[in-house]
């Protein structure tokens, strides 16, 4: 269900700018059959500040989806865009969308899954075991698990306690320089700084989020994610850090608090090229296969090579870069 707020949130209080929106029309029964928009999402490239947009809200009446009226829609869609100066467009398509984005040009980007470190192991023993299995030995079980669990955060975190970690629904007044830091250090990545943070995150009518802050000891923000809960699950949305040192130490000490919330999992998505994957894997993610690929459609009016950065940068965008 959409929430009423979602219109003015999204379309108009967008901090990088109005969304670009088409409706397809059918003109003999006077009705709307479909839409397509793009969000408006600045990326920041070696430094530079670049416009570019997120495909989202694409929808066409069941008996009009055949190719001929949704390419129209993504198509004209697609010429606003670059008459209005974005340099690209990033998708997150369905499987019922995938076909019409590739035919109008879309392409794959970077690589995709969805990573999962297991906080609790008791529910996920009682989903996968036979019944036939009694609840003393399940929970035995899992009582052995968890303590492994404990050992391996412990083992790849190497918590410290010269950190601090907080939780909280604002950002900290140090996050500007934090993000300076990291849009100066990052190679390729998108806007992160605190006026989109406070609209994407802290604005959103429809989702409850956290922020996770991981402190020094003279109070210095040096790293930090972005989480929503879902019946006992967690979702990470964003994370990023100062120094990808911190990784390991903000993923533990954040999988030791929402143990003691009574969390079960945490999960993220990321589409991303390079070795984060390899650092999630140090933090106990475990990755799994994801259907949905991340694609981009490139203006010709560009002069960058952004296929090629792409292919070249280290670089990943978290499930909350992907999907509104």
């Amino acid at each position: 269900m959409v929430c009423n707020d979602r219109y003015d949130w999204l379309y108009a209080n967008n901090p990088a700018g109005g969304t670009i929106s088409l409706l397809a029309v059918h003109e003999g029964q006077d009705r709307i059959v479909g839409c397509a928009s793009i969000m408006r999402r600045d990326f920041v490239l070696d430094g530079k500040i670049y416009h570019a947009g997120l495909a989202i809200d694409f929808v066409v009446d069941a008996e009009f989806r055949v190719f001929g009226p949704a390419l129209l829609l993504q198509r004209s869609l697609m010429e606003q865009a670059w008459e209005q100066g974005l340099e690209f467009i990033i998708g997150f398509p369905n499987k019922a969308a995938q076909g019409v984005v590739r035919r109008v040009g879309y392409e794959r980007m970077g690589k995709k899954a969805r990573f999962t470190q297991i906080v609790r192991s008791n529910k996920k023993l009682r989903d996968k075991l036979p019944a036939i299995f009694p609840n003393w030995l399940i929970d035995s079980g899992s009582h052995i698990l968890d303590a492994g669990l404990l050992l391996r955060n412990t083992m790849a975190g190497g918590v410290s306690s010269r950190t601090e970690l907080v939780i909280e629904g604002e950002i900290a007044r140090e996050w500007r320089g934090l993000w300076e830091k990291i849009a100066a250090s990052s190679g390729f990545t998108g806007d992160l700084g605190d006026d989109y943070v406070r609209w994407r995150y802290q604005r959103c009518p429809y989702r409850d989020y956290r922020i996770c802050q991981l402190f020094d000891p003279q109070g210095k923000l040096l790293a930090y994610l972005i989480f929503s809960l879902h019946d006992n699950l967690v979702l990470i949305e964003e994370f990023r850090f100062s120094d990808q040192k911190w990784a390991p130490e903000l993923f533990a000490k954040f999988w030791r608090e929402m143990r003691n919330q009574g969390v079960e999992a945490i999960n993220t998505g990321l589409v991303f090229n390079g070795k984060i994957i390899d650092l999630m894997r140090k933090a106990g993610f475990l990755p799994r296969a994801m259907d949905r690929d991340g694609v981009i459609l490139v203006s010709k009016n560009t002069s960058v090579d952004w296929k090629m950065i792409l292919q070249e940068y280290d670089w990943y965008i978290p499930d909350g870069g992907l999907d509104l």
